[in-house]
């Protein structure tokens, strides 16, 4: 901070190593965030810490909204945000921690603008996919195969414009296939 960039090198067991450019909007955000926050060091990292985790949850909460009614949705929030492999990610400061919450906010924008067909929210939603791989990369192909799957699970439950001729095979279809 002193600088007012990032630093060439950094000391790491003794040794100096370059900077680790690999994840800069995630660190860039992160430093900004503990330059802003009131408190000790160790303060300030806790309060961002679960300013992230109550973020991830609220953006889980709001997705899950979607499709059943809120006391279960904040319940497969929480089940969601404390398995076992994401709440070492949320304990360790992991910039994947980041783009994890960005990519439920942007399922979320994305499920809205499936339904809602609104040109506004897909510019969003592509933006926001755009900040997510720049945050981290495999966050980013998880989020991908996550908007194809949700793509495909509302075309398959839209209402038809056209008048259905198959009978009972086209439900019974979408049925089994969602």
């Amino acid at each position: 901070a002193d600088l007012g960039a990032f630093p060439v090198s950094v000391a790491e067991w003794g040794t100096l190593r370059p900077f680790p450019t690999d994840y800069l909007p995630v660190t860039a955000h992160t430093a900004a965030a503990l330059l802003l926050l009131p408190g000790d060091q160790l303060v300030r990292l806790e309060i961002y810490r679960l300013l992230v985790l109550g973020l991830g949850v609220l953006f889980a909460t709001v997705l899950f909204r979607r499709w059943v009614s809120s006391p279960y949705a904040l319940a497969g929030s929480v089940l969601l945000l404390a398995t076992v492999r994401l709440d070492q990610k949320f304990d360790g400061y992991r910039p994947e921690t980041v783009a994890f919450v960005l990519a439920l906010f942007v399922l979320w924008v994305a499920d809205r603008a499936f339904v809602e067909r609104d040109r506004r929210l897909v510019a969003f939603g592509v933006i926001g996919s755009g900040v997510v791989f720049l945050c981290h990369a495999e966050v980013f192909l998880i989020l991908a195969a996550l908007l194809v799957g949700l793509a495909t699970a509302r075309l398959l439950v839209a209402p038809s414009r056209r008048r259905d001729t198959t009978g009972l095979r086209r439900p019974t279809s979408r049925a089994l296939v969602a």
